[in-house]
């Protein structure tokens, strides 16, 4: 299929936004029973997990594969602006903010999101986001990092941040 590599801890500045042990591992297609348990202990571990995929597909064709596999999670989030469908049992966090907050278009950074409210709303059990060059020109790395914060303390859930090389 592709090679699957976790990305590699951030600069010393950033370590705080993402939250990413100091472990970098690289996977390869197949993977091998002892890649298959790193990934599980990382999607089984409730704290913010960054991984890098070639391109947005292989990314959520990875993510469905491990997560149909693991047929623990009940109510699954990812946070996107992208136009690609998600699966039908995956709840689309930008869509849910958008109807939540009453506005078509709006800006997180100018509005209060009351992100824990919304929490107190919906109770996901896992969540992953797409760190797409648009999702980012729409949410801030500070109201992402928020999310994460709130995600890991009140509800300790595994997030997985995926950043894409294309």
């Amino acid at each position: 299929m592709e090679d699957l590599r976790q990305s590699k801890p951030l600069p010393r500045s950033k370590k705080s936004f993402m939250h990413d042990e100091l472990r970098t591992y690289n996977f390869n297609w197949p993977l091998s029973d002892s890649e298959i348990i790193i990934i599980q202990k990382m999607f089984m571990t409730s704290q913010v997990h960054h991984i890098s995929t070639r391109n947005i597909t292989s990314g959520r064709v990875l993510m469905s594969t491990i997560l149909k596999s693991f047929q623990y999670y009940n109510f699954i989030g990812c946070l996107t602006t992208s136009k690609i469908l998600l699966d039908d049992d995956i709840a689309s966090l930008y869509e849910l903010l958008q109807e939540y907050n009453k506005v078509s278009e709006f800006d997180p950074d100018k509005s209060d999101l009351g992100l824990q409210e919304f929490l107190t709303y919906f109770h996901f059990d896992f969540i992953w986001i797409e760190l797409t060059v648009d999702l980012l020109k729409i949410f801030s790395k500070p109201k992402i990092q928020e999310l994460c914060q709130l995600l890991t303390q009140y509800e300790p859930i595994p997030v997985v941040l995926i950043s894409y090389q294309n």
